[in-house]
């Protein structure tokens, strides 16, 4: 955990263990709610990194930031499996060195939320009612997943990628008209490793049908005035960084752009990263 502020933080993890959701115990055929949160004091600047042992097998674990810049401010890991045990017996939060959490220099990453993000869509005729029309003022819309917005829509969810802020935006597939596009300035002429966050949103299923963001994402790489166009499948992938392939990129501006034109029933738009390859 790293707290980048000025002021303390506090961040509370609790373990859910076994099958019992609020990893509580069973005393005479009733199950007990217990509380077994954890508290922990994060100085300003300071990184720490926070053990924790059980006693049985743990479900799940749950970190909530409290009051912080964090969108959202809570995480869920859950555990389908648990393969190894350990002989470390230390727990309790450990000093260790920011640099932890530094960017590489090897590394540029564009997110939806970084200035060199922009959505590209067509002109739209505006009717005189549009024009008195209120702004919606919420930013971060609910993920609904069997209706899907016509516009891009910037969502909140903890498969996300972003520091603080862990969003995405997401709308209903297209005809390949409405795009996003992430553009970076790179360091010098290089082969470079191109991949883009793939945020595993949970399948939903909805009068029997199954909703995934997933299947034939198109992106095209857009440098001086040549064009490379690749498609990945992402239901392949985890939730994570997913590779595009390896391109020779000049020094300079560098875009990635992605269409709503896709396989899946929507698209979504997350980071891109630049990994330079020596």
């Amino acid at each position: 955990a790293y707290n980048s502020s000025d002021l303390e933080g506090i961040v509370s993890v609790k373990v859910e263990e076994g099958g019992n959701r609020w990893g509580g115990f069973r005393q005479g055929g009733n199950t007990t709610q217990e509380d077994n949160t954890q508290y922990y004091v994060l100085p300003p600047h300071s990184a720490r990194e926070i053990k924790i042992i059980n006693d049985d097998r743990p479900a799940r674990v749950i970190i909530n930031t409290n009051i912080s810049h964090n969108l959202p401010n809570e995480f869920t890991y859950n555990f389908s499996k648990v393969d190894n045990e350990i002989a470390d017996t230390t727990w309790g939060s450990f000093p260790i060195d920011t640099m932890f959490f530094a960017k590489r220099a090897d590394e540029i990453i564009v997110d939806n939320e970084d200035a060199g993000f922009r959505i590209i869509e067509p002109e739209k005729k505006r009717k005189l009612k549009d024009y008195f029309r209120k702004e919606d003022e919420e930013k971060y819309k609910t993920f609904l997943p069997w209706r899907f917005p016509s516009q891009w829509t910037a969502v909140i969810n903890n498969t996300c990628y972003g520091l603080p802020v862990h969003s995405a935006l997401h709308k209903k597939k297209g005809v390949g008209v409405h795009r996003v596009e992430w553009t970076a300035e790179l360091p010098e002429n290089s082969l470079y490793e191109v991949f883009v966050w793939n945020p595993k949103f949970e399948s939903w299923w909805f009068r029997g049908e199954r909703y995934r963001s997933e299947q034939n994402h198109t992106y095209t790489i857009k440098y001086d005035e040549e064009e490379e166009t690749t498609t990945v499948d992402l239901s392949q992938g985890e939730n994570g960084w997913v590779s595009l392939g390896t391109f020779y990129l000049p020094k300079g501006k560098v875009s990635v752009v992605l269409s709503d034109k896709v396989g899946g029933q929507f698209v979504v738009a997350d980071a891109v990263r630049f990994s330079r390859i020596k």
